[in-house]
């Protein structure tokens, strides 16, 4: 089933947001917000109505200013199933207006929206704010159109206690002091989707580091703990440095924020300019915390600035192609580590932590294909998962050596600097792929994301004078055996070749067998690099020579690893017996 099958649950296109300007006030002693709302907007068409979406908001004093200054008030208003319906006794005509409302609540409590939550002020426990509304919880903060293509401005106002912390996408423009509270001006930010604008208030001290053009990277922590957050502020900058030039696009904001939330559903998240982290995934202690723990910050600071090109200046058209947003971000993100630490071996850990899961669940008969058609945005949730995240990463690292990095990158350029600022979908990224590299990258895409399942190569050889000739086949790899259904399934598989000689080269292999030939080598491996995000069945004469090439130390890490986590998954389908398994572990 392709994504253009199922139709997304959207709001009427008739009615457009420009710019929203919102004042939240902060009120920790009643356990409430409210947020006083300008939504600037453009109508299409003359209507009787407008919708947008709102959640477990009380909402109050609505009123419309058309563009020639007249006020109007809607004859009711009502919200059902998460959408707020403003109607009114005459047709609005078409042009611009500002809606004008008050929007209310309590803080949430389940870390979704606009939530309270349990910080610590020195020793003292107390009650933080922060927000969290990716994919759709921007409207149980304020009143808006709560989707990726709704792009607006933002001017932020925030009315918190005077001591704390009061933080925001963009700088702090202007500040206003009270008796017990202050007022935080934000400046406006570029046109972005809702589920990136982010509001956090709390006890904080932070520590800074600066990127090559001037940029601020700071990390905000707990008090008395800043220099857990030095090693982050350090690999952002040089992450945010990497990015620029990776790109070719500098980065898009005047500051970069990123702070840890001690009550925090997922890892973090990339709100644009303003990144929120669980603790582990921020603060390193060099004292006491793991070279694990350590890498672990690396990877999840990199994977979030990614995001600051890659689904913030350019975003998702809708919902479906999440896997493509996430599964980037972690391919680039490793690329940026492997770069700036290149000792780590990350490459390593990416097959061992994202592409052996993606091989397990993928092996199930219950897989899924890595795009999932998605209606409605709730929906994200409940089919975002290890395909769809480590499969996805492993597939963009398959087109990455499909393409070769110059291929890569030039294509990656097209299309940030053709969508930037606006939406775009997968089918725009291929075709600026194919633009820089001339290769089928649209349907190479279409097997592997489309089509649930990956295949086994099996690869069989003979020598032939000067030269050795390899048979590979295709069959899908299935834990519980492979269906009739199953064996019609087929892949364009991307076959990269080493030999013992140096020599390289890719064989393209679209039916479900094929040959080329090599010369004469000691051993020949096949998905050099394990690039390809399929497993490999040697037959005795290819397996000789890779057992000899392991046992001299002859394959990097990243293929020596490969084929263990190939042969090691074999024995389960019965295609080898397990002491061709213990021949591997043992060389």
């Amino acid at each position: 089933m392709s994504g253009d099958e199922v139709k997304p649950v959207l709001l009427p296109d008739n009615v457009r947001p420009q710019k929203y300007d919102l004042h939240f006030n902060l009120n920790f002693e009643k356990d409430l917000f409210t947020v006083d709302e300008k939504i600037h907007v453009k109508v299409a068409a003359a209507t009787k109505e407008l919708q947008f979406h709102a959640l477990e908001l009380e909402v109050e004093n609505v009123s419309l200013r058309l563009a020639d200054g007249k006020e109007v008030q809607p004859s009711s208003q009502a919200i059902d199933n998460e959408v707020l319906t403003l109607t009114f006794a005459e047709e609005l005509p078409a042009g611009e207006l500002d809606v004008s409302l008050k929007a209310s609540a309590p803080f949430n409590k389940n870390m979704t929206g606009l939530y309270s939550y349990q910080g610590v002020d020195g020793d003292t426990p107390r009650t933080f704010a922060c927000t969290q509304f990716e994919a759709t919880d921007a409207r149980r903060a304020f009143v808006c159109i709560d989707e990726p293509t709704a792009k607006a401005t933002f001017n932020v106002v925030m009315t918190l206690p005077k001591d704390m912390v009061g933080l925001s996408n963009m700088p702090i423009t202007n500040e206003e002091s009270g008796d017990s509270t202050k007022t935080l001006h934000f400046g406006e930010t570029p046109v972005m989707s809702t589920y990136l604008l982010a509001l956090v208030a709390g006890v904080f001290e932070s520590v800074e580091a600066v990127t090559k053009t001037g940029t601020v990277v700071r990390v905000w922590t707990p008090l008395g703990r800043k220099g857990e957050g030095e090693f982050a502020a350090d690999i952002g900058a040089r992450v945010l440095d990497f990015f620029a030039e990776y790109f070719d696009i500098p980065f898009p904001l005047p500051k970069q924020d990123m702070v840890t939330i001690a009550e925090f559903a997922a890892g973090a998240m990339e709100n644009w300019g303003l990144v929120t982290y669980r603790e582990t995934a921020l603060l390193f202690d060099p004292a006491k915390s793991t070279t694990a723990a350590k890498k672990r910050v690396a990877e999840v600071v990199a994977h979030e600035l990614a995001h600051q090109w890659f689904g913030n200046l350019v975003t998702m058209q809708w919902w479906t192609d999440l896997w493509l947003n996430e599964g980037f971000a972690t391919w680039v993100g490793t690329l940026a580590v492997d770069y700036l630490l290149p000792t780590w071996n990350v490459w390593t850990n990416f097959l061992s932590m994202y592409t052996s899961r993606a091989f397990d669940s993928d092996g199930l008969p219950s897989t899924h294909p890595v795009e999932v058609p998605i209606a409605e945005a709730r929906e994200v949730n409940d089919v975002f998962d290890n395909i769809s995240y480590c499969k996805g990463a492993s597939t963009i690292r398959m087109v990455h050596s499909f393409l070769g990095e110059e291929a890569f990158r030039n294509g990656l350029r097209i299309y940030l600097k053709r969508h930037k600022y606006g939406n775009a979908g997968t089918m725009d990224l291929w075709k600026a792929w194919e633009e820089a590299s001339g290769k089928a990258v649209s349907s190479l895409m279409h097997d592997w994301t489309k089509t649930e399942g990956h295949p086994l190569v099996t690869a069989s050889a003979k020598e032939e004078g000067d030269v050795i000739r390899v048979h590979v086949s295709q069959e899908r790899y299935c834990t519980s055996g492979v269906t009739e259904d199953m064996k019609k399934q087929k892949w364009f598989i991307p076959i990269n070749v080493v030999s013992s000689n140096g020599d390289k080269m890719v064989f393209e292999l679209h039916d479900k067998e094929g040959e080329f030939t090599v010369k004469k080598a000691n051993w020949v491996k096949i998905n050099a690099g394990q690039g390809g995000f399929y497993r490999v069945k040697y037959d005795d004469y290819l397996m000789k020579g890779l057992n000899e090439a392991l046992s001299k130390g002859e394959l990097d890490g990243t293929d020596r690893l490969g084929m263990v986590m190939d042969i090691s998954a074999l024995p389960t389908t019965g295609d080898i017996p397990t002491d061709q398994v213990c021949k591997v572990h043992t060389s």
